[in-house]
């Protein structure tokens, strides 16, 4: 279950980065800064959730505990990856890096990293009902 966690965590970080590039190339041109970032916020969260419907069965938790240990993993495992990426990347202040995850500036990084914490405990229960 570990090296399918594993596994899911880098395709989940490869399309966040593929999303943030996306957002910083194409939507902050086309939109103000902050409905490119709502916009790229809603595309994470859908892409990811679409990604969860397959990746959680494949992993295979055989407990709630199990759904929500791989949630939580998914979630640390992003918010360290958002982390060094600003930090060694491109080279951010921590006041900036932290500013990333403080809702009431509009930002919604902590929303998503949360709901990625409880997803694959939500599709578990979904996987129980089928």
């Amino acid at each position: 279950m570990l090296c399918k966690t594993i596994l899911a965590f880098i395709l989940i970080a490869l399309v966040e980065t593929l999303n943030g590039i996306f957002r910083i190339l194409y939507l902050q041109k086309k939109f103000q800064k902050g409905l490119a970032r709502l916009i790229s916020f809603l595309m994470g969260l859908s892409l990811v959730t679409i990604l969860c419907l397959f990746l959680i069965p494949w992993i295979d938790p055989r407990s709630a505990i199990e759904a929500l240990t791989i949630g939580i993993f998914l979630a640390l495992g992003m918010t360290l990856y958002d982390i060094a990426i600003g930090r060694f990347i491109f080279k951010l202040a921590w006041s900036k890096i932290l500013q990333d995850f403080n809702i009431v500036k509009g930002n919604l990084l902590t929303i998503g990293i949360l709901v990625l914490a409880f997803l694959p405990y939500v599709i578990w229960m979904l996987m129980l009902e089928v």
